[in-house]
């Protein structure tokens, strides 16, 4: 729980309620996925 309270606080995201074993696969995914945090995928050649 303590992790996802500060994931919660990193993200801005409200923590979901109830506990973690109540969610369902989709809910976990959704709290966790940052799409802030993936890595970039672009795919044309920066320039400088």
């Amino acid at each position: 729980m303590l992790l996802m309270a500060i994931w919660a606080l990193r993200t801005g995201r409200p923590l979901p309620p109830g506990t973690p074993a109540d969610l369902s696969e989709d809910e976990l995914v959704e709290f966790w996925a940052d799409p802030a945090l993936a890595p970039h995928t672009d795919t044309e050649p920066r320039t400088p």
